[in-house]
């Protein structure tokens, strides 16, 4: 035959109940209200190891009344740590409205005009020095292509100036 003892949790669901409650009032910092609810609700809390041996429906619904009475006043009683750190933060960090803001970033260069500012940095490394000319310059101008004749093609100029130049046009 089974004893009473071994139905009935070892746990006293109210008493539990009663000193959670008071500890959870009690707690003054969120770090404290977050101790005692691992104390309290833990997985290796009495009241989780009560709830695991229970055997008879009576004694389980005390105990889970007891579980969610617990929940729910650490849940309220972080809320209201919670409003009482905004209210000192509110109070003790004062900000001054009338000082100018943050200056904001007013639109970016044209993707095209980043690419070429991009690639004068590269020529510019190599020696080569920016000019702002509407003719082209080339080295050597073939014959045998007609597309690359002088008749053609007025932009193109024969001669190459000394050093070294790359021309970007306007």
């Amino acid at each position: 035959m089974t004893e009473p003892g071994d139905t009935v949790a070892a746990v006293d669901a109210e008493a539990l109940q009663r000193e959670a409650l008071s500890a959870i009032e009690a707690a003054s910092t969120a770090t404290e209200l977050d101790e005692l609810r691992v104390r309290y609700l833990g997985r290796r809390s009495d009241l989780k190891q009560a709830l695991r041996q229970v055997r008879d429906r009576e004694t389980g619904m005390a105990l889970n009344a007891a579980r969610e009475a617990i929940e729910e006043a650490v849940g309220e009683r972080q809320a209201q740590l919670e409003r009482v750190e905004l209210d000192r933060k509110l109070t003790e960090d004062v900000a001054d409205v009338t000082l100018p803001g943050e200056k904001l970033p007013q639109g970016h260069l044209h993707p095209i005009t980043q690419v070429r500012r991009i690639v004068e940095d590269a020529f510019l490394g190599l020696g080569y020095e920016i000019r702002d000319d509407r003719e082209v310059e080339t080295a050597t101008i073939a014959k045998s292509r007609p597309s690359s004749s002088t008749s053609t093609s007025s932009r193109l100029r024969p001669h190459i100036r000394a050093g070294r130049t790359a021309t970007r046009s306007s």
